[in-house]
């Protein structure tokens, strides 16, 4: 199985020796894996049910508990969704963010 490069090699690559770039590009980098670390986190919280299986989904708490995880996810959705405009504003280069995200997965 081909290894990726290290996401860092890959920024250094991409810019050179711009060192304000490349800070930037990982400060942006590291925020969206927060982000999606984040809502992993959040997704294990709730054993990946939203709704409580043994009431039905009209049920006060599982009301209450469908909301509190898409109010959850949405907050952590909104800032990757903030870091990935940012660098789209600053680099404008969504082939290179995609490469970078996707190479640092596990």
């Amino acid at each position: 199985m081909r290894r990726h490069r290290s996401t860092k090699c890959r920024v250094e690559d991409c810019f050179g020796k711009d060192k304000t770039r490349r800070e930037i590009c990982h400060v942006i980098l590291r925020l969206v894996r927060e982000g999606t670390l984040i809502a992993k986190q959040i997704d294990e919280a709730f054993e990946s049910h939203p709704f409580i299986p043994e009431l039905p989904p009209t049920h006060p708490k599982n009301q209450r508990r469908f909301y509190l995880y898409l109010s959850l996810l949405a907050q952590a959705f909104d800032s990757i969704s903030i870091a990935c405009k940012l660098f789209d504003r600053i680099y404008g280069d969504h082939d290179f963010l995609i490469t970078a995200l996707v190479g640092s997965l596990p």
